[in-house]
């Protein structure tokens, strides 16, 4: 444990900046092959949640490719999930001096449990159109979010200057 903290950043450095790009990158692909599913039809094509079936955690060729693209949503998650770890973690250190990177890493982290909440949600409800609605909404809220931890690791720590006044 002790070796794993003290290879923790305690600066933004080069390992961060990857991270946060990668961490976006998956973001953005997430709701890609949201996109897929959706276009598709393949919202049921892994038709149980968090399981492909009942007796498999993944697809069967039996389902054919929906089963393919709803179970690649869902692993793409999985990973996304990961990187929001490894994110946090080259965050956890700077909590003093960099807090705006780390609520903006934890809010996002915790956001995709959520995300896979609300889409399994979503297959046991059959695709109920406010359930869908709300999950893409979830998913550009964590576009957003990673967009802006990407930003600001690029940013000079300091007080910030609002871009536009606050009443907007």
């Amino acid at each position: 444990m002790k070796r794993l903290i003290a290879w923790l950043p305690d600066r933004v450095d080069g390992r961060t900046r990857v991270v946060a790009w990668i961490y976006l990158a998956a973001q953005v692909m997430l709701v890609a092959t949201g996109g897929a599913v959706r276009l598709t039809g393949s919202g049921l094509g892994c038709p149980t949640w968090p399981t492909c079936t009942a007796d498999s955690f993944v697809n069967t060729p039996e389902m054919g490719i929906h089963g393919v693209i709803e179970f690649g949503n869902r692993a793409l998650g999985g990973v996304l999930a990961l990187l929001a770890i490894i994110a946090f973690l080259q965050v956890v250190k700077l909590y003093r001096t960099r807090r705006d990177l780390f609520l903006l890493t934890l809010i996002a982290g915790l956001g995709v449990p959520l995300q896979a909440i609300i889409g399994g949600l979503s297959v046991r409800t059959q695709l109920t159109w406010w359930v869908v609605g709300i999950h893409l909404i979830i998913s550009i809220l964590l576009v957003a979010l990673t967009t802006s931890y990407l930003v600001r690791v690029y940013a000079t720590p300091g007080p910030r200057y609002r871009a536009v006044p606050g009443w907007y």
